[in-house]
């Protein structure tokens, strides 16, 4: 998956309707930044375009990059604007949210780009 980072959204807003307003206890912020060094021999073979999500409650950017070779950088900003939303609001939180759950579960492909040596051996056994 092309996602590194813990996400408290993961289960949230699965339902279609909702009954009750939706509480955050606080407007929040949460920016998280990784980079990756990957094993010799393994190379980035595409990665998922940059990501942002714009509503006048919340904001979301999820980019992954190559900066250099050998390295995967992962940036992710998050901001949830509000506390209380009423439930004719519960649709667009739930899209908004429900677009962040599937950007998590965009793939990286790496691959190898030298023969490893239980592929080498296992040519030699032939």
């Amino acid at each position: 998956p092309g996602n590194v980072f813990a996400n408290t959204y993961k289960r949230s807003f699965d339902h279609e309707q909702r009954k009750w307003p939706v509480y955050f206890h606080y407007p929040y912020v949460a920016v998280d930044q990784m980079v990756i060094k990957l094993p010799r021999g393994v190379t980035i073979e595409s990665i998922p375009a940059k990501e942002t999500e714009k509503e006048e409650f919340a904001y979301y950017v999820m980019d992954r990059r190559k900066p250099i070779d050998g390295y995967l950088r992962y940036a992710r900003t998050l901001l949830v604007g509000g506390i209380l939303f009423p439930v004719a609001d519960y649709p667009r939180l739930r899209t908004f949210f429900g677009k962040l759950k599937a950007d998590d579960d965009q793939q990286v492909l790496l691959k190898t780009t030298e023969t490893s040596s239980l592929e080498a051996n296992h040519a030699a056994a032939k």
